[in-house]
């Protein structure tokens, strides 16, 4: 049974509320856009301190939704047109 994009999205809140470090954690893409398609990734963009660890926000991230098809972009490092679209 798979989950709704609002139940994910709940559990990817819960998940990642205690990664210290973690300033933001933005959904942009299809499944913002609320047009993804079954098997659709999930294009998330974070904004962090120093001494988060992306790797453990990767493995939160990808249990909490159910799926490896992750897209996790560290936004202070992005180019500036991935920056635009996950603003967008």
């Amino acid at each position: 049974m798979s989950q709704t994009t609002d139940d994910a999205l709940g559990a990817l809140s819960r998940s990642v509320a205690t990664h210290r470090g973690l300033r933001l954690l933005l959904l942009f893409g299809s499944r913002a856009r609320r047009d993804a398609r079954e098997g659709s990734d999930w294009d998330l963009g974070y904004l962090a301190g120093a001494e988060m660890d992306p790797s453990a926000l990767l493995l939160d991230v990808v249990t909490a939704l159910g799926t490896d098809r992750v897209d996790l972009v560290d936004l202070a490092r992005a180019g500036a047109q991935v920056r635009f679209r996950a603003a967008a």
